[in-house]
């Protein structure tokens, strides 16, 4: 089953060429034909809890068949390479980098995410108050002119709403 929308995934993300990704613990129930079988060797769900490297594998499935067992063999002969180990432990600390890379960027993306919410929720109320400063200015300016209109002198106006003469003579 393709899937086209899915989860973003890093591993997946990385890979460079065309793949194919079988998800063997999806398969159960009856193997039905001969690549799902031997599919069933890399199933992870067979993987040790100490070293991910090695899959726990019982060899007596696989009992009768030939090929089976030799690719079985080939795997057993792979894992006790010293070469092979090693290419695979720096191959693991390489992902390890890899991830701790992706997850900062994550935790990079999130944070400037956040901040960008912040930035617009200042704005709003900046806007906001930027707004009722008008409305009051126009509001004192109103109640200078009544002041003024009332024949208050500028100076009890001055002390009424704290403007300036000047402020005042220009309203």
């Amino acid at each position: 089953k393709e899937i086209t929308k899915g989860i973003p995934d890093p591993f997946i993300e990385s890979l460079v060429h065309d793949s194919i990704i079988v998800q063997i613990p999806l398969l159960h129930g009856h193997i039905n034909n001969r690549l799902a079988e031997v599919l069933r060797v890399f199933d992870q769900t067979y993987k040790d809890k100490r070293n991910k490297q090695v899959l726990k594998i019982d060899e007596e499935i696989f009992e009768g068949d030939d090929d089976m067992k030799h690719v079985l063999h080939r795997l057993i002969s792979a894992a006790a390479d010293f070469k092979i180990r090693q290419d695979m432990n720096v191959e693991d600390e390489y992902f390890s980098a890899i991830e701790d890379r992706d997850t900062a960027i994550m935790m990079r993306d999130k944070k400037i995410a956040e901040q960008d919410a912040l930035l617009v929720q200042n704005k709003a109320e900046l806007e906001q108050n930027k707004a009722e400063l008008e409305q009051r200015n126009k509001a004192l300016e109103m109640s200078v002119k009544l002041m003024k209109n009332a024949g208050l002198s500028l100076e009890d106006i001055k002390n009424a709403t704290g403007m300036s003469i000047e402020d005042i003579e220009k309203v």
